[in-house]
């Protein structure tokens, strides 16, 4: 069993995240993980590449998504914890989105739904506390395909 979150905040570094990801025992101090679950550090993502002329000069700037993106993927022992007891499917078979699920809201109380609207198109999401981490179900929403960059 693998569980995948996408993490955003609206700043362009990842200290947010990762004091969020220290706070709720994910990492440690020096953002290396505690539990058995991997991060895939996006940072930015481009939305329009940039155009370059012949000779390899930008003609037209990349436009990027604002914001820092960050994936975290848990695996083993963890991620069994997660899902345990919790049906994973509708009754068509469907997956259940991340929050149904998973425990990953009754394990971290500061978690909680704060629905984004227009062009985030990224739902359900949680929001940690009062920070401006948003935690979201990498297998819905249009950002989410973008970000699926696991190596």
């Amino acid at each position: 069993m693998i569980i995948e979150i996408g993490i955003w905040t609206s700043t362009t570094s990842n200290a947010a995240i990762y004091s969020v990801l220290q706070t709720m025992g994910w990492v440690n101090a020096s953002n290396v993980p505690i539990k058995t679950l991997q991060i895939d550090d996006v940072g930015t993502l481009v939305k329009t590449p940039a155009v370059l002329d012949g000779n390899g000069n930008i003609v037209t700037p990349a436009v990027l998504y604002p914001g820092y993106y960050m994936n975290v993927r848990f695996y083993g022992a963890d991620a069994d914890t997660l899902t345990n007891g919790l049906a994973q499917t509708d009754v068509s078979g469907n997956l259940l989105d991340i929050w149904t699920r998973t425990k990953l809201t009754t394990q971290n109380p500061s978690l909680t739904n704060f629905p984004v609207a227009g062009s985030q198109n990224i739902s359900p999401t949680y929001k940690y506390g009062a920070t401006t981490v948003f935690f979201f179900d990498l297998a819905s929403g249009v950002k989410a395909g973008r970000m699926r960059v696991w190596q």
